[in-house]
């Protein structure tokens, strides 16, 4: 596994993951795309293959049964210090996204990733390396070519985040008329550790420095908005972003926008933080934003989050609103929400719609706005206002 010098031959790429038809979908996705991929359905198996065989990058699923994807990376970079690994989960979280980059993990996705996505990692990665066999670490400034560990790592990956943020958007509709009401505001970096927001904000909260990125997120948006059309942008705020002043200015960026703001607060951060967090929203509510709970349905305290927050919005996850089309108690749990909704005044928007079948299922039960692939993916303001 040296990082001996690197030929002009066909790019060599590992796969490791237990879910075998995922495992045959990427492989043919990269193969197609004239890479040469191996394969293996556990850590342990990785590990032969490596050891025998020269590759250029790793892509792993994080949790597997027995060792892990950071168990790989830990068994990798006594032997291999620069070998790319793309880490692959479907449930990002604090500690799994700051161990990654720790570890140095090359890229931190989450689960599912489009083939095109995966596939720009991939050569990303692998340019990378290949500089840093020649010695040429693009960047290192200088320094040795083995990855630094522990905080200045955390540190690098977040200051490539900030400089790289940028945000992306996805339209939001009525959807019973599919007349758009906005647009949520997504974050998007080309720092490959932290290309996942939360992966960004996971290292973010690791190093005390949520303010920073949400002052950096809120600045782009009002950037954002003299380029969008009318309409409503939905920004979600980390919890830790109520506690700044900076917030609540009344010269803030997002001050003159108030109007066209909805400030989303995932239904986690009501947790533990009750009238803290009830007296904060009401300061947002006074300077004139809206309030959105978001997520509610992914099993967290949903009803007590709105009886907290009083918000004007509710945002249903898109773990409730999948396959809502033919499952009767996801339909029953959605119209008895919605119903609820609308005794109280608030809008309800069913995020993840992604088929007519679901859509229709939505406008059936009443839900007023809805959001999801089927009629927007998430694009750049120059493609989103056209």
């Amino acid at each position: 596994m040296n990082a001996d010098c690197v030929s002009a031959a066909t790019l060599k790429v590992l796969l490791v993951d237990d879910d075998m038809d995922l495992l045959r979908v990427m492989r043919r996705s990269l193969s197609d795309s004239g890479l040469d991929v191996l394969t293996a359905e556990n850590v342990d198996q990785a590990l032969m293959i490596l050891r025998s065989t020269h590759v250029e990058v790793v892509v792993s699923d994080l949790m597997m049964p027995g060792r892990t994807g950071l168990d790989l990376l830990r068994a990798l970079r006594p032997e291999a210090p620069d070998l790319p690994v793309i880490l692959l989960t479907g449930h990002p979280g604090l500690e799994t996204a700051v161990s990654a980059v720790e570890l140095g993990a090359s890229h931190y996705l989450r689960k599912p990733v489009e083939a095109r996505v995966l596939r720009e990692c991939v050569h990303s990665a692998a340019r990378a390396y290949r500089a840093t066999a020649r010695g040429r670490d693009p960047g290192a400034s200088g320094a040795s070519s083995t990855r630094p560990r522990g905080i200045a790592t955390l540190e690098r990956a977040l200051e490539r985040g900030i400089e790289t943020l940028e945000l992306f958007v996805q339209p939001v509709f009525h959807a019973a008329t599919r007349v758009r009401l906005g647009w949520e505001a997504l974050v998007r970096t080309s720092a490959s550790e932290v290309r996942d927001p939360r992966a960004l904000f996971a290292v973010a909260e690791r190093l005390e420095r949520v303010t920073e990125v949400g002052r950096k997120i809120r600045e782009e948006a009002a950037r954002l908005l003299a380029h969008l059309p009318e309409g409503l942008l939905f920004i979600n705020l980390h919890p830790e972003e109520l506690l700044d002043e900076g917030l609540y200015a009344l010269d803030a960026p997002l001050a003159p926008h108030a109007s066209r703001i909805v400030f989303e607060v995932t239904e986690r951060a009501a947790i533990g933080r009750g009238t803290h967090l009830a007296e904060r929203c009401g300061r947002l509510r006074e300077l004139g934003y809206r309030i959105a709970v978001d997520d509610l349905g992914a099993g967290y305290a949903a009803l007590s989050a709105v009886a907290d927050l009083r918000p004007h919005v509710v945002k249903l996850d898109m773990s409730l609103v999948r396959g809502v089309a033919d499952d009767r108690v996801r339909q029953g749990v959605i119209g008895s929400v919605v119903e609820m909704c609308g005794q109280l005044g608030i809008w309800t928007v069913a995020e993840g719609v992604e088929s007519e079948r679901e859509l229709e299922a939505l406008v059936w039960l009443g839900c007023g706005f809805v959001q999801g692939y089927h009629l927007g993916r998430p694009a750049a303001w120059e493609v989103a206002a056209a």
